[in-house]
């Protein structure tokens, strides 16, 4: 059992290691399943805040 952070974060990487680089499917969902999940926190990456920016510039007041 780790005792630490740094040891749980070792233990990750190893078996990260062993079981390889995933598969372009399984990214594309966990790429998925966080694009998902920060709509549903609101919050948007900078790529698509910079897009609404340019098409949807913000009122002057």
């Amino acid at each position: 059992m780790p005792r630490n952070d740094h040891e749980r974060w070792q233990m990750d990487l190893e078996e990260y290691i062993r079981q390889g680089e995933p598969e372009q499917s399984e990214k594309s969902n966990a790429w998925k399943t966080a694009i998902g999940l920060q709509d549903v926190d609101g919050l948007i990456s900078d790529r698509k805040r910079n897009f609404r920016m340019r098409v949807f510039p913000p009122v002057m007041r």
